[in-house]
């Protein structure tokens, strides 16, 4: 896993209250490669939380850029950390696209009847 120094992170980490911080370095420790997280329930019991904390600490984590829902599959933003290869990093990043429309990651993480 690599975690990006500088891009305003520091104040984009700064402005997380609560236990999303929690949540966050959690989400960076089971994240699967193209940066691929649980949802908020399987987040929830992992750290022993009421699910309605983790809800809440997702949404600020997506509103400071740090988390996103691309077609119902969490991803850390490749602009905070990232868990792949170079190459899937400069795909993502040159073609703006979600990793998932790369068809390079084979996840855990994908909802019921998803991709694969």
């Amino acid at each position: 896993m690599k975690v990006w120094q500088g891009g305003g992170l520091g104040s984009r980490l700064k402005k997380l209250q609560g236990r999303s911080k929690d949540v966050l370095w959690h989400l960076v420790d089971v994240a699967l490669w193209g940066n691929l997280v649980p949802g908020p329930g399987e987040t929830a019991k992992a750290l022993g939380m009421h699910q309605s904390h983790v809800i809440r600490a997702y949404k600020e984590l997506m509103g400071a850029s740090l988390l996103r829902k691309t077609e119902g599959v969490y991803q850390l933003d490749y602009s905070f950390c990232w868990r792949g290869s170079n190459r899937q990093l400069e795909q993502a990043i040159a073609g703006g696209k979600s990793l998932l429309a790369l068809r390079e990651v084979q996840a855990g993480y994908l909802p019921k009847g998803g991709r694969g």
